[in-house]
């Protein structure tokens, strides 16, 4: 996998380590997410639909908001890249 690629996804990935993503908090959230990948909101949510089709992440409905989760196939990639 490309190097910058995989940062890039480890780095999404790792911002749903402690407790996921909420998408009613995602304008601030992926504004950190911007910053450490110098990708838009739209690519970054396009990344999080093409993460849940492969099954690294899933997504949770709440009553009033839904979120994106880690999955272990997900954490695996992560230490993956760690090493």
């Amino acid at each position: 996998m490309n190097s910058d690629i995989n940062k890039h996804l480890t780095t999404i990935l790792k911002s749903l380590e402690d407790g996921g993503l909420s998408l009613t908090n995602f304008n601030k959230a992926s504004s950190h997410i911007e910053r450490k990948t110098d990708l838009s909101k739209d690519i970054i949510l396009l990344v999080l639909y093409t993460l849940e089709s492969y099954g690294y992440v899933f997504r949770v409905y709440h009553l009033d908001d839904t979120s994106y989760q880690i999955t272990p196939k997900g954490q695996k990639l992560i230490e993956t890249s760690r090493h």
